[in-house]
């Protein structure tokens, strides 16, 4: 697995292929992430493109809205390994600081998904948001796409909340950690209050 990108420890990209994409924190590498990863492997060997997953060096919301930031399950160096693990191609590490969270969305899109990582299909849940403000979405994706010939396909995965659902009792931590790693377990189960 190569890293690349922008961040500290990118390097230069790794071949001249287009790339199948999906983009997101994908903090824990869950189940959920695995399938949706299992999708963008599958669409770039359909296509003979690299397979590349749009991750960043921190959790986006640590910049923007620290206070409210959620508690990370995994650090990058593990993250990393979790990804390499499912066999991706390369991971393109974004630097999130303050002026990455005002970039525009079609700004991320044109620097990093068409000028280094060559996009031919991105493929994200239907629910995404990026850029300043998060005021990018599936939308806009799909139209700066079509100026730049990559399409914009669903993924196939359910959406896992990150919250303090499972930080809230230190004892559970460890062992949280690494039943995301190979189980889907609900949210919503580890808030009895909420299931009502």
């Amino acid at each position: 697995m190569q890293i690349i990108g922008d961040a500290q420890r990118g390097a230069p990209r790794h071949d001249d292929r287009r790339s199948v994409i999906t983009i997101g924190a994908y903090d824990g590498v869950h189940l959920g992430h695995r399938a949706v990863i299992a999708q963008v492997r599958e669409r770039a060997l359909e296509l003979g493109c690299a397979s590349v997953v749009v991750t960043f060096d921190r959790h986006p919301a640590s910049v923007v809205r620290p206070e409210s930031a959620p508690k990370l399950l995994t650090d990058l160096d593990q993250k990393l390994e979790l990804l390499e693990a499912t066999g991706i191609d390369a991971v393109y590490i974004v630097r999130f600081d303050e002026d990455r969270a005002t970039e525009s969305p079609t700004a991320f899109i044109e620097r990093a998904l068409v000028g280094d990582l060559r996009a031919r299909e991105v493929i994200v849940g239907e629910d995404f948001h990026f850029g300043h403000k998060r005021s990018g979405n599936v939308a806009l994706l799909a139209q700066v796409g079509e100026t730049h010939d990559f399409i914009v396909s669903p993924s196939g995965s359910v959406s896992v909340r990150n919250d303090d659902s499972v930080m809230c009792w230190p004892w559970l931590a460890p062992a949280a950690r690494e039943m995301f790693s190979s189980i889907s377990v609900p949210p919503r189960s580890l808030h009895p209050a909420r299931n009502s």
